[in-house]
């Protein structure tokens, strides 16, 4: 029987019982038996009382089932965003391929390589603010370690390119690019394991973050 039809019986017995010791010939007859009122009106007391046991007992469980499923729900967005800045690492580590490709002799517009520095800095400083702490796995807190320690060498290579820049507005990212497939190919494998754990989750996460 579920918890209703369980509320429902006690609540209908001390009802019933209610019921026999108002009426009238019930009430007659039971004065004559005093003992056996006293038993009436225990037992009907009895209901009452696990009537409502029952129900502060099932508030209490309703309660604390909404509150594991809010703690749940909190820390698979936290995961979610710990991979959104994972993820945000690979790509702009990424790019630098696109940014080379149109010129020639690993040259690349400081135009872009300040864009790409500001996208870092941004990541670098939504990093620091993960609360490491409430991370119940190494392997987590180990992908916003590892993401936040690659980004300040990136960004001393960006910018020692960035002192180098010609009179057309181009620099050499030969460095700059090695440098982003180093840090590519290092948070690659935090980024797949958090888009397993979102997922075993019922999270939302990009799969095409991280190709094969």
């Amino acid at each position: 029987m579920n918890g209703l039809g369980m509320l429902a019986l006690w609540s209908g017995a001390a009802a019933v019982i209610a019921l026999i010791v108002g009426w009238t010939p019930a009430s007659a007859w039971l004065n004559t038996n005093a003992s056996l009122a006293g038993w009436v009106q225990a037992i009907g007391s009895i209901a009452a009382i696990l009537a409502t046991a029952w129900a502060v007992d099932r508030a209490h469980r309703l309660q604390k089932k909404e509150a594991d499923r809010k703690e749940f729900l909190d820390y698979t967005r936290m995961l979610e965003a710990v991979f959104q800045l994972v993820g945000g690492t690979h790509r702009i580590a990424s790019k630098i391929a696109d940014y080379i490709a149109p010129l020639p002799d690993g040259l690349a517009s400081a135009q872009n390589l300040r864009k790409m520095r500001a996208e870092v800095m941004a990541i670098r400083d939504a990093l620091d603010r993960v609360d490491v702490t409430r991370l119940d796995r190494f392997h987590f807190v180990q992908a916003v370690l590892v993401s936040n320690a690659v980004l300040p060498d990136f960004l001393h290579e960006i910018d020692v390119a960035l002192d180098g820049v010609n009179i057309e507005g181009e620099c050499d990212a030969g460095d700059v690019a090695a440098k982003a497939l180093e840090v590519a190919s290092v948070v690659q494998p935090f980024g797949k394991l958090l888009l397993t754990a979102i997922n075993q989750r019922g999270g939302a996460a990009r799969s095409d973050t991280f190709p094969p």
